[in-house]
């Protein structure tokens, strides 16, 4: 396994994340429906990728998750953290974060991660909290926005 930090990304890059993205997204058995008002969410372009933090997860060469760290004001955005799905459950999530968050720009800084419902309970191992819910779509539908000061572990 290796985890590393994304200096230049490629339009390659951008094809693989997005596909990553979506099919982890569809693992959760969200309605096709619902997937396709997120399409845009799960695409990814070269310029952002080169615009952010971005970390990559790779096993015997094949990459098998990622992670975009997009820095504001007052603090860092969890902006994605995809595994594909076959991979979901071995522990390459908390690896991959607990890499990125290690880096000595995230030290003692606070994140913000919009969650999936479904994986609060991830973002909770590593310290998040919710600190409100934010309308999402479809309508109707809330997500948790999450929070934490990345402290040495």
């Amino acid at each position: 396994m290796e985890i590393k930090r994304l200096t230049k990304a490629s339009d390659e890059d951008a094809f693989l994340f997005s596909s990553i993205a979506k099919a982890a997204k569809a693992h959760w058995g969200y309605p096709k429906e619902w997937l396709s008002l997120w399409d845009a969410d799960l695409s990814f372009n070269t310029e952002f990728l080169n615009a952010n933090h971005v970390f990559v997860i790779s096993v015997k060469d094949q990459t098998i998750g990622f992670c975009v760290i997009i820095e504001e004001k007052q603090f860092f955005t969890i902006e994605h953290c995809w595994i594909l799905p076959e991979q979901i459950g071995h522990g390459y999530g908390k690896q991959l974060l607990r890499y990125a968050l290690s880096q000595p720009l995230f030290q003692n800084q606070t994140f913000n991660v919009l969650s999936d419902p479904n994986a609060v309970g991830f973002y909770q191992k590593f310290g998040f909290k919710t600190i409100k819910m934010i309308p999402g779509t479809p309508k109707g539908r809330e997500l948790p926005l999450m929070q934490m000061t990345n402290t040495e572990r």
